[in-house]
């Protein structure tokens, strides 16, 4: 009995180029094999472990540094009371903060919210940065 096979379908196309041994399906047939063997890597125990490890550094190192910066003291409220950029202020400016510099721009823009987004870039900048350089030196010590 022969198996009827649909000349027009997706996978009898698919079948024609793995037997003509196109390019596209040669390179796609290559990166198969090299996602084959990083699943394989990714398996082992030791991996996981420096993977798990890796993860926990950046997520801690990435909270840590949020928690830092959103805690200055550029909030929606505007500055925060008793925060360091109240005591900044207090220090430097006393009641009279001047227009377009620095200290009045943070606070306009922790008041827009546009703040945020910049403190979460930083942090995930800086977490990347302590957990590369914790990969390269504890873990690749020889």
């Amino acid at each position: 009995m022969t198996k009827y096979v649909n000349p027009y379908g997706l996978s009898a196309k698919i079948d024609n180029l793995i037997a003509a041994r196109s390019l596209p399906m040669q390179a796609l047939t290559k990166l198969m094999g090299h996602g084959k063997r990083l699943i394989e890597y990714l398996k082992q125990p030791h991996v996981q472990k420096l993977m798990l490890k890796l993860a926990i550094s950046y997520f801690a190192s990435f909270a840590i540094v949020f928690a830092f910066l959103a805690g200055i003291g550029f909030g929606p409220l505007g500055v925060g009371a008793g925060s360091l950029a109240a005591a900044f202020q207090s220090a430097v400016y006393g009641g009279f903060v001047p227009a377009g510099g620095l200290f009045a721009t943070l606070t306009s823009m922790g008041m827009l919210g546009t703040l945020t987004p910049l403190f979460l870039g930083l942090a995930a900048l800086i977490a990347t940065a302590a957990t590369t350089m914790l990969w390269r030196f504890c873990f690749f010590r020889r």
